[in-house]
C-alpha cells in the first residue's frame, strides 16, 4: 500500500533527522545534552521500530482486508509510543516549546 510506504519513509526521516541533531547539538551548544533525550530518543527508536515490525507482518496476511487491519493498529500503537516519548509541558522533565516566549 502506497500510505504505508510513504508513512514509513517520513518515519526513518524524521528519525534520521532527529539522529543529526543529537550529533550536531552538543557540538554547537557546548556539549550540554539534555537528560529527557535518551527518553526522547529511545522512544522514537521505539516507535520505528514497531512501524518496520508492523510494515513487515502487514505485507505477509493475504487479503487486502487483514493487511488494513494490521497497519491501522500497528500505526496507532507505534504513533502513540512516539507521542509517549516526546517532552511534553506537563511531564516531569519540562522544556518549552518556544524559547523565549
Amino acid at each position: 500500500m502506497a500510505g504505508q510506504k510513504i508513512f514509513i519513509a517520513t518515519l526513518d526521516l524524521q528519525f534520521l533527522l532527529g539522529c543529526g541533531l543529537l550529533i550536531v547539538t552538543p557540538l554547537i551548544a557546548g556539549g550540554h545534552i539534555h537528560p529527557w533525550i535518551f527518553h526522547h530518543g529511545g522512544g522514537m527508536f521505539m516507535g520505528v521500530a514497531v512501524a518496520h515490525a508492523v510494515n513487515s507482518i502487514g505485507k505477509k496476511k493475504p487479503s487486502a482486508q487483514k493487511q488494513r487491519k494490521v497497519y491501522l493498529i500497528g500505526n496507532v500503537v507505534a504513533l502513540l509510543v512516539i507521542l509517549g516519548s516526546v517532552p511534553w509541558p506537563f511531564m516531569s522533565f519540562v522544556r518549552p516549546f518556544f524559547r523565549g516566549l
